[in-house]
């Protein structure tokens, strides 16, 4: 046997057994990590499940004294526990508070779970897993506490067979096994190649990484082969890109709310700086008050504007409930802007059907159509005309149509007209007051009520034509 075969032999052998060492090592590790990740991931679930039914819990518990909503209350819970049960191939078992088993998918549960150590730990907002026999079969458990402001409603249980975590261990055991029979024919082949083909990307995104995490934005990469890791490096280059997109909204969004900010408090100041000194006519005085109030009035709406911008962001922006009658807020709205009509000599008309009634925070809705009403004002020149058309559609529920012969919106404005802050024409609207956030608002609590809006304008000093539809319920 030559000297080349048997430095080959060897070679193979030191592969061989490296792997098969790697193999076993692995497998160990890869079994202890499966129950892991099994027990890991039913804690996990156990808090996203009790996250899920924080809200039809809590709706249950607000509907206890009304037996018609109670019966709702209690259909949408079993579906959502029945829905989440399917999901995440478990059984879920809501438990009131002092142990009672309250709606469960597992018809083997038994009428309390007070003594379980995953439930006295729910209880005091903490999320273990156990594991126990039920009838010969290895069982784990898990609970978390529906909480509402920091204080339990309920605790969200849930139970999966330990089969499931050990059929994964197999599944492990033997992927292993396959990809030990499958390295150890193609390492001696391959491995130089393949570690010159990964090694040089994988520095490449590496040198980029660390390039983006100093500050540089505008680094990116070019890698054309192999195919996986060209994937990786797009991948890279999208998340690059949206970062760098992010911090510019971000820093525009300060920069403008700054701005606005800014204005009110300069405004203020000047006037109270005036003020101070004593010099002014009772005449003047009355002008600054007045004055220093408006500013004040635009800068507590801007905070407040702001806050539902916050809100709608986070998704803590709550439906109302409310009948509201589109009529009679309408003619609210317009009495509230009767000075300005009047001032203005604008010819407005409202047509509105009469006994149509929507569900919808009040306040809400005010806001969309204070907003909208505001600005077709605002951009309606003196002696102008507004149409205000409210009947409800047979398809979307109520369609509002506001039409006027105003200034108009030009074509390369139109797609930007809900951002915020954004002004068509800044030399023109910086004369105008507000904010440049009405639309982002309307569009905030719209989508919040699955209402759909479209503004369309021929072009400047065209007029434009505002067209709401709402759903009656929401």
């Amino acid at each position: 046997m030559s000297f080349r075969v048997q430095l080959l032999l060897a070679f193979i052998y030191v592969i061989l057994l490296g792997l098969a060492g790697i193999t076993i090592v692995a497998g160990r590790q890869l079994s202890a990590g499966a129950l892991e990740d099994f027990e890991s991931k039913l804690q996990i679930e156990a808090l996203l499940i009790a996250s899920a039914l924080h809200e039809p819990v809590e709706d249950y518990l607000k509907a206890e004294a009304n037996k018609d909503t109670t019966i709702a209350a209690i259909n949408t819970l079993a579906q959502n526990i029945t829905k989440l049960a399917r999901e995440t191939d478990t059984q879920v078992t809501v438990v009131h508070l002092d142990g009672t088993v309250w709606l469960s998918t597992d018809s083997a549960m038994g009428d309390t779970l007070k003594d379980t150590p995953e439930f006295q730990a729910a209880l005091m907002e903490d999320v273990i897993y156990n594991l126990r026999d039920v009838q010969g079969e290895p069982i784990l458990y898990s609970a978390a506490a529906i909480v509402d402001d920091n204080v339990p409603m309920a605790i969200a249980h849930i139970s999966a067979p330990a089969s499931i975590a050990q059929a994964a261990v197999r599944q492990r055991w033997i992927a292993l096994g396959s990809a030990f029979a499958a390295i150890s024919v193609a390492a001696v082949l391959v491995s130089l190649y393949l570690s010159k083909t990964f090694t040089r990307p994988l520095k490449k995104l590496e040198a980029a990484a660390m390039q983006l995490a100093e500050g540089d934005l505008q680094q990116r990469v070019s890698i054309k082969r192999p195919a996986e890791i060209r994937a990786v490096g797009h991948s890279f280059n999208q998340m690059a890109a949206q970062i760098e997109h992010m911090l510019q909204e971000q820093r525009a969004f300060a920069s403008n709310a700054s701005h606005e900010l800014r204005t009110p408090l300069t405004t203020t100041r000047l006037r109270l700086e005036r003020l101070r000194t004593g010099t002014l006519t009772p005449e003047k005085e009355t002008q600054y008050l007045i004055e220093i109030d408006q500013e004040l009035l635009r800068l507590s709406r801007l905070v407040e504007d702001l806050g539902i911008l916050s809100r709608a962001d986070s998704q803590r922006l709550e439906r109302g409930k409310e009948l509201v009658d589109p009529r009679r807020v309408a003619n609210a709205l317009l009495e509230q802007y009767a000075d300005e009509i009047e001032r203005k000599q604008l010819k407005v008309t409202l047509t509105a059907e009469n006994d149509i009634l929507l569900e919808a925070a009040l306040t809400h809705y005010r806001l969309v159509f204070r907003n909208l009403l505001d600005n077709a004002i605002k951009y309606t020149p003196v002696g102008g005309e507004i149409r205000w058309q409210l009947v409800q559609d047979q398809q979307s529920g109520l369609k509002s149509v506001i039409v006027d012969n105003g200034i108009g919106i030009s074509a390369n404005a139109q797609p930007n007209i809900f951002q915020r802050f954004y002004r068509a024409d800044e030399s023109r609207n910086r004369q105008q007051p507000g904010t440049g956030l009405g639309l982002s608002l309307v569009q905030s609590v719209l989508n919040l009520y699955g209402a759909d809006i479209a503004i369309e304008s021929a072009g400047l000093n065209q007029g434009t034509t505002v067209t709401v539809k709402w759903p009656l319920k929401s």
